[in-house]
């Protein structure tokens, strides 16, 4: 069975809500906490399980923010995105034809480099992997090194 977000946030939520409700009612219940240095601390399980849907709020915060991106299709309609010698409205037709065959809300991303290049960027930037990626961005002039160097950026460096 394929996953389907829009089941699964409303779980989770519900989910949420009821250990919401449990850090609520026990409020005032009283329990031996641990700190990272073992020393014995006072906390209420209230406490404890509003934590436990605090980090419920953040996980469906990130799958909701996740499934909005994969529901955006960067169709160019060539190997490179962008859309040379592809007929007009290709990428709007597929995103249709799809959401109509799935019954996902699957639109159409206008800016079908955006996707290609933020991944590039990430392994370009200060932030790269510096032992990892020099032989992955020195293959090809359409690799990492070669964007970098036509965005007059050093891959690597």
């Amino acid at each position: 069975m394929p996953w389907r977000p829009d089941k699964t946030i409303p779980r989770a939520t519900r989910l949420r809500d009821a250990i919401d409700a449990k850090a609520k009612k026990w409020a005032d219940v009283v329990k031996i906490g641990r700190t990272h240095l073992e020393d014995a601390t006072p906390l209420t399980v209230g406490q404890e399980w509003s934590g436990y849907a605090g980090a419920l709020d953040d996980a469906i915060a990130h799958v909701t923010q996740a499934t909005q991106g994969m529901l955006q299709l960067a169709m160019g309609g060539t190997a490179v995105g962008t859309g040379l010698n592809s007929p007009a409205g290709f990428g709007e037709d597929v995103a249709k034809t799809l959401a109509r065959l799935t019954g996902d809300p699957l639109r159409h991303r206008h800016d079908t480099n955006s996707r290609r290049k933020a991944r590039w960027i990430g392994w370009c930037g200060p932030m790269a992997p510096s032992r990892t990626l020099p032989s992955l961005c020195s293959r090809s002039p359409t690799t990492c090194a070669g964007w970098a160097r036509a965005q007059g950026r050093g891959c690597m460096s």
